[in-house]
């Protein structure tokens, strides 16, 4: 007997008949991409660069650009597409302007970063309810000694606002700050040194989150370290115990230019690169790529590297180079699989892509195509292009935003924030498929109250199945026979979702 999982694997059992199980294709591996909000730019908002927020049904954003003003906004929108709402249009001085860093929700309370405007131009810390009232400016960047141009999501922890900023500092080359969620206390964690022929040896530059973790933060830096290409590093909350645990080379399974933060799962961090790393043999560079790396610093590994494939006169992957390019957002870990975002590239006419890879590197996919100019000719593509940001999931559907494209005829296109839901998906149990007192079977399992029907056939090149049972999955697996089975030389069983 042979029992074919579509997209999973062939196992053959030597039975005295020849049978296929086939969880429906169109059940694996459907999925449903919808486009929640096209921003029009002017006072709708143009550009977000940034994840979003969920609350409930209502998700919160920032957008780069557009708004009354053109310095960018604060918006929220039901995950059904209604309740589009500007919460805020920035104004440049002195409230902030140019938010490209995603918000933090507490007790119904916004906080956020802007990389420019302010009192002194370089960027401030802010919050706002999520009714849009009381706006507040945390802090006014000044460039030096506090820092300037905070590009990151803010970090909360027992009251703590943690961040970083691009630039300023001492040696402009950025800072790890820490604040109070008043505004009453604002102290410098870290000021990264300078960069000497390109290098130092802390890094310079961070732009992403930092991820806390029992008293440590986390972080990445696009610049600087030993070689020039950025670093990740960790220190305490207090600001002590700064130490590098990994300065990248540049060079093909190593990475370049880490623009994402980290996520943590157990003593692992997980992160991307986005710059060009180059081959050790061979012309063509690598464009990004995914990694691992012990909280300690140990066991680094890069997971999969990606291409332009361009590059490579179009072939899509080469070993364990995959399509895409420019991971700039981070990642989100669901069970043992990572899914992120590339801001470019994926096939021919693309502008960027969702991908999923195992934590060990194994199973990666392209989820989603932006399609930029499709064959060539047609304009720009109404689901978006070049998305930058990390994706959030909440029952079963990714959200995002793209930073071009939409439903805009002509031009660029200002962006959209979008949904991309996966069915629930039915799990053959392994070792269940047997021939039992009365009859053949096998065991199912899979989301629960998901109703399932199993269906059988004689012959795969017609269409007439047959309903066998018909069932509503609960938290135990549902338990299959076909007491019939010996009637038919050949019978081939199929399960699908109603």
């Amino acid at each position: 007997m042979e029992v074919f999982e579509p997209g999973h694997r062939l196992v053959k059992n030597h039975l005295i008949i020849i049978g296929v199980l086939a969880i429906s294709a169109t059940e694996i591996s459907a999925q449903t991409f919808q486009v929640i909000h096209s921003f029009e730019g002017n006072s709708d908002g143009a550009n977000p660069q940034a994840s979003l927020v969920l609350d409930g049904n209502t998700l919160f954003g920032t957008t780069a650009n557009g708004g009354t003003n053109g310095y960018g906004t604060v918006f929220k929108v039901n995950t059904d597409g209604t309740g589009y709402s500007i919460l805020k249009s920035f104004t440049n001085s002195p409230d902030g302007a140019n938010p490209v860093a995603g918000l933090v929700l507490s007790s119904g309370i916004l906080y956020g970063t802007t990389t420019s405007g302010g009192s002194a131009g370089c960027g401030t810390v802010f919050k706002i309810n999520t009714n849009g009232s009381d706006y507040i400016v945390l802090k006014s960047f000044t460039n030096s000694p506090d820092g300037a141009n905070p590009m990151a999501r803010l970090t909360l922890d027992a009251g703590i606002l943690y961040g970083t900023t691009a630039n300023g500092g001492a040696s402009s080359n950025g800072t790890i700050f820490a604040e109070t969620t008043d505004g009453s206390v604002f102290t410098i964690l870290e000021d990264f040194p300078a960069l000497v022929s390109g290098t130092n040896g802390d890094g310079a530059n961070p732009q992403a989150e930092l991820v806390e973790d029992s008293g440590m933060l986390y972080g990445t830096a696009v610049n600087g370290g030993t070689n020039g290409y950025g670093t990740v590093f960790k220190l305490q909350t207090s600001g002590s115990s700064f130490s590098v645990l990994k300065h990248f080379t540049g060079e093909r399974y190593d990475g370049a230019n880490p623009y994402a933060g980290l996520i943590l799962n157990g003593g692992t961090l997980y992160g991307t690169t986005a710059g060009t790393a180059w081959l050790p043999i061979g012309p063509f560079p690598t464009r990004g790529e995914v990694f691992s790396i012990a909280t300690n610093g140990t066991t680094f590994s890069v997971l999969c590297s990606f291409i332009n494939v361009y590059d490579f006169g179009g072939i899509f992957s080469i070993g364990a180079i995959v399509p895409g390019f420019n991971p700039v957002g981070g990642l989100l870990l669901n069970g043992n699989t990572l899914y992120g975002t590339t801001k470019l590239g994926g096939q021919d006419g693309s502008c960027g892509t969702i991908f999923e890879v195992n934590t060990d590197g194994g199973g990666f996919s392209t989820i989603k195509y932006y399609t930029y100019y499709a064959n060539h000719t047609a304009l720009l593509s109404t689901d978006g292009s070049q998305p930058q940001a990390g994706l959030i999931f909440s029952g079963g559907t990714f959200y995002g935003t793209t930073t071009y494209g939409g439903d805009r005829p002509y031009g660029v296109g200002n962006g959209v924030v979008f949904s991309l839901t996966f069915p629930p998906q039915i799990q053959f149990n392994d070792g269940s498929l047997a021939i039992r007192s009365n009859g053949f079977g096998f065991n199912l399992t899979g989301t629960l109250n998901q109703i399932v029907v199993i269906e059988a056939c004689t012959n795969l090149a017609l269409t007439n199945w047959v309903s066998l049972q018909t069932n509503t999955l609960g938290t135990n697996a549902i338990n299959f026979s076909d007491v019939e089975w010996t009637n038919y030389p050949d019978r081939y069983y199929r399960v699908r979702t109603q």
